[in-house]
C-alpha cells in the first residue's frame, strides 16, 4: 500500500467538509486536483469511498473506518513536523550531560538553567562522577558533553572523544578579614606552615603544588583534602585553613555565595594551571541543541 500524505489530506478535508471543491479550497488546491487525489486513493484501497447523490457526496461505511486511521496518522505527521520545527530551532529536545563534581554543584545548574529559561520544552539530564568515569561514560557515545580533569583524560589522540582543554590559573583562597588578603600575590613563603586545603595527593594538581612548596623551601602543611574543592570551602570560611584551587572554584564559590561570599581570591604565584578537558563524542554529531550549548559552554569556561 502506498497511500500519500497528499491523499490522505484531501481525503480527510472531503469527509471533513462534504465538498471537494470546499475540500480544495481548504488545501488551496484546484478542485479536480483533490478530485484525481480521491480517485487514485479509491484504487489504491481498490474500493468506493463516497458515493455521489445529486451534487452531494454521500461518504460509505469504509469512508468512516478510513477516517479515524486518516486522522491518527496524519496528527502523528503533524506532530512529527511540529517536533522537528523545534528541534530545528533549538526550542525542543534533550541535554545529556556528564561532569566531575565541582562543576555540578553551582556552576553548571547555573549555565544551564539560563539555557532553558525560554525553553520549556528540553529535558536536560546531569550526572557527576569522577573524571575516569566521566571519560568511561563519554566513550560510549550516549552523552552530549563531559567535563573531566584533563590529567585523567586520554587526551588528544582520543579516537573515540574530541577533548579541549582549558586552563585556569590557581588562587588562594582565604577569608576577607584575614591579613594576607591585602596581598597583590601569594607564595608558597607566605604560606608556609599554614594549614591548607587542597586536593587529593594522587592527584597531579596536588603532586604540583607539593612541588611548587619543595622548590620555594616552604612546608605544605595539607590540613584538608578533598576529591574536589567545594567542601574545602566551609573548612576556609571558619578560618581553618587556606585553599589553593582554580578559577572555576572560584567562580563556583561566587556563585553559591552571591552578595554573601565571605573569602577572597588572590592569585597564587608560581601558577600552577589546572586544566579541565570538554568532552564531546567523536562518532555522534551533536544536536543543534547540545551544539549550543556547547558554544554557551565554552564561552563561560574561556571567560573564567
Amino acid at each position: 500500500m502506498s497511500m500519500t500524505f497528499l491523499q490522505m489530506s484531501a481525503f480527510r478535508e472531503v469527509m471533513r467538509l462534504g465538498s471537494v471543491s470546499e475540500a480544495a479550497r481548504s488545501l488551496l488546491r484546484t478542485q479536480p486536483a483533490i478530485s484525481a487525489q480521491i480517485k487514485a486513493l479509491e484504487a489504491e484501497l481498490e474500493c468506493s469511498l463516497f458515493e455521489r447523490k445529486g451534487k452531494r457526496l454521500v461518504a460509505m461505511p469504509e469512508a468512516h473506518y478510513l477516517l479515524r486511521e486518516a486522522e491518527r496518522i496524519l496528527d502523528s505527521l503533524e506532530t512529527v513536523e511540529r517536533n522537528m520545527r523545534n528541534l530545528r530551532h533549538q526550542l525542543r529536545g534533550e541535554l545529556t550531560l556528564v561532569s566531575m563534581p565541582g562543576p555540578t554543584v553551582e556552576f553548571l545548574p547555573e549555565l544551564i538553567s539560563d539555557f532553558i529559561e525560554d525553553r520549556p520544552d528540553v529535558k536536560v539530564t546531569l550526572i557527576s562522577r569522577t573524571s575516569p568515569q566521566v571519560e568511561q561514560l563519554m566513550a560510549t557515545q550516549n552523552y552530549d558533553i563531559g567535563i573531566g580533569d584533563s590529567q585523567f583524560a586520554g587526551g588528544k589522540g582520543s579516537t573515540v572523544l574530541n577533548h579541549k582543554i582549558f586552563r585556569f590559573d590557581t588562587f588562594c583562597a582565604l577569608r576577607k578579614d584575614n591579613p594576607l588578603a591585602l596581598k597583590p600575590v601569594l607564595t608558597p613563603s607566605d604560606l608556609s606552615g599554614a594549614p591548607i586545603g587542597c586536593l587529593n595527593a594522587d592527584h597531579p594538581g596536588a603532586k604540583r603544588l607539593q612541588q611548587v612548596f619543595d622548590d620555594a623551601g616552604a612546608e605544605l602543611n595539607a590540613r584538608i583534602r578533598s576529591r574536589f574543592f567545594v567542601p574545602i570551602f566551609r573548612f576556609i570560611e571558619r578560618g581553618q585553613c587556606f585553599g589553593i584551587m582554580d578559577s572555576l572554584a572560584r567562580e563556583t564559590y561566587n556563585v553559591m555565595r552571591g552578595s554573601h561570599a565571605d573569602l577572597v581570591f588572590v592569585p597564587f604565584s608560581p601558577a600552577i594551571s589546572l586544566e579541565v578537558s570538554l568532552m564531546t563524542p567523536k562518532h555522534r554529531p551533536l544536536s543543534q541543541l547540545a551544539d549550543l550549548f556547547r558554544e554557551s559552554l565554552e564561552e563561560r569556561l574561556a571567560s573564567l
